[in-house]
């Protein structure tokens, strides 16, 4: 028996037909709930699909409203030093990213998407989400999300010790994660090595992700050769993660 579609004569059926469209096509390329929500947005379709979600005709989204619970330990990210100055806010218009911005705080309800918490001056800032192919070397676009200050400044822990911040963020991710200091300094530590690693070769960028969302990018950088190992073993702890929200 097929589900009776809503009878809310505010929404046309060619506008419901449409959100119900898109929804079949995220479930057969098997995207995350949030990617209807970008496609509905420009469309003017928000209120449709919160319709049909509220009908349990969609898949119900990540994000609740009030303060979500952690769904994810706090991690570092650091940005392997040869792909600075080269990201998602570097390669897309400034206008699109502004909308990429958007969209990622809306669908989060301005809310953490890790802690569930806002800033105190601005709720929260925009981290791109990266998988680095250690074999390929290719830093590779996953996602956006939604993260307060305080875990974003986790997530760039280089920049925050530049800031003379460092203590700060380790406190942040300790709360947030449940760890002892001990386990967090350790961590810590370990992931300053990966970066140290990752950052003797070049990456090639592949920010694909983004085509959904109808914004086609040729990044500028290319993999293309192995930085000079010599590096200053100081960068372990003073150098800068330039890849700024």
């Amino acid at each position: 028996m097929q589900s009776e579609k809503p009878n809310l004569s505010k929404f046309s059926t060619l506008d419901t037909d449409r959100v119900l469209e898109l929804e079949a096509k995220r479930k057969a390329k098997g995207y995350q709930p949030g990617w209807l929500y970008y496609q509905c947005k420009p469309l003017g379709l928000v209120d449709v699909m919160e319709s049909l979600r509220s009908q349990g005709l969609i898949e119900a989204k990540n994000t609740k409203e009030g303060k979500a619970k952690p769904r994810q330990l706090l991690t570092i990210e650091l940005v392997p030093r040869s792909c600075w100055f080269s990201n998602v806010r570097s390669e897309v218009s400034k206008e699109d990213w502004n909308e990429l911005k958007k969209m990622t705080y809306e669908k989060a309800n301005n809310r953490c998407e890790v802690c569930g918490g806002r800033g105190p001056k601005h709720p929260v800032e925009c981290h791109e989400i990266w998988h680095y192919d250690d074999d390929q070397h290719i830093q590779k676009l996953e996602g956006l999300i939604a993260l307060c200050p305080s875990c974003h400044e986790v997530k760039h822990r280089g920049l925050a010790n530049v800031k003379g911040r460092g203590e700060i963020a380790d406190q942040h991710l300790a709360k947030v994660n449940h760890w002892t200091m001990p386990k967090t300094q350790k961590y810590v530590d370990d992931q300053f090595q990966v970066w140290i690693k990752r950052s003797k070769y070049e990456w090639e960028l592949d920010i694909s992700w983004l085509n959904q969302f109808g914004i086609q990018v040729k990044p500028k950088r290319v993999r293309s050769k192995v930085v000079n190992e010599g590096m200053d073993k100081n960068i372990l702890r003073t150098t800068c993660d330039l890849t700024l929200w």
